[in-house]
């Protein structure tokens, strides 16, 4: 099966619609649907049905959705890993995402530890009142108030 199919899918499955799919992903109506036909005739599966009011899943659909999802997991991962071993020993910021009364109250007063030693790599604070999407490198650490719900993220309780 053609990835660029499955991740079409995975993207029409999510938004519940090809026009808003379309929206999300960047990619043409016409490209999702195309996508979707060649995704079907591979598999030999019914994955979906559309309708007027958007696409609802087949229960084989419903299998390989969440396959999908694991799959995209798996691939943000090996990205993940690919960006880290290419960014390893180059100096850059270590970049920590918090709320700002996180940063001003907690991280910011006690900067000066981690500067006082010489093996430490720079931190960069990013005031933020949303969960960053570390998956994506929107941040490399995050410190929230919420037990995260990614499978693949590493959390520990800090206080």
């Amino acid at each position: 099966m053609d990835w660029n199919s499955l991740k079409a899918f995975d993207a029409v499955a999510r938004a519940g619609s090809l026009t808003e799919a379309a929206r999300h992903s960047g990619v043409s109506i016409a490209t999702l649907s195309r996508r979707l036909d060649r995704l079907k005739r591979d598999s030999g599966l019914t994955l979906l049905v559309r309708s007027r009011s958007g696409v609802e899943l087949t229960r084989d659909g419903v299998r390989l959705f969440e396959a999908t999802r694991q799959a995209h997991t798996a691939m943000d991962d090996v990205q993940r890993l690919a960006r880290s071993l290419r960014d390893q020993g180059a100096g850059l910021p270590i970049r920590v995402s918090a709320t700002e009364t996180v940063i001003t109250i907690l991280l910011a007063p006690n900067l000066n530890l981690l500067r006082a030693q010489n093996a430490a790599p720079p931190v960069d604070l990013l005031v933020s009142y949303e969960n960053a999407a570390l998956s994506k490198r929107e941040a490399d650490l995050a410190l929230r108030l919420a037990r995260p719900v990614q499978e693949s993220l590493v959390a520990r309780r800090l206080g």
